[in-house]
């Protein structure tokens, strides 16, 4: 019993030692929630711009509803050009987080203009 007042006491003396600047606990704000790679790539317009991309360029995703394969497709564009879709595989919870307005940050994860198109551009999504 003592030994746990001690590691208390101890514990509490430690926290006055810090400066104060390392008392703050701060938190990573975003959680990455998925890291794959663009479906249907080669069909798009990003071979026509992948020039220009940048690891952690931010893309946007947009719920595609009225898509006559998959109700809950959702595309992925950089600026105001669509690159293709989230795989089906990972889309449904993509379309939810979409409809319910959470917020997300979508970037450029890595881009190999050697690789296959359907290996070509990774994204990452962070919920945040």
């Amino acid at each position: 019993m003592q030994r746990r007042r001690f590691m208390s006491a101890l514990m509490g003396l430690a926290g006055f030692c810090l400066p104060a600047s390392a008392k703050k606990t701060h938190f990573v704000k975003e959680v990455l929630l998925l890291d794959c790679f663009v479906a249907g790539y080669q069909f798009y317009q990003g071979e026509n711009v992948q020039q220009q991309f940048s690891p952690g360029d931010l893309l946007s995703l947009q719920a595609e509803p009225e898509n006559s394969y998959d109700d809950l497709a959702v595309e992925v564009y950089w600026r105001h050009t669509k690159l293709g879709y989230v795989p089906r595989c990972y889309n449904g919870v993509i379309a939810q987080l979409l409809q319910r307005q959470q917020k997300m940050v979508v970037t450029i994860a890595h881009l190999d203009i050697m690789q296959p198109t359907w290996r070509r551009l990774k994204f990452n999504v962070f919920l945040g």
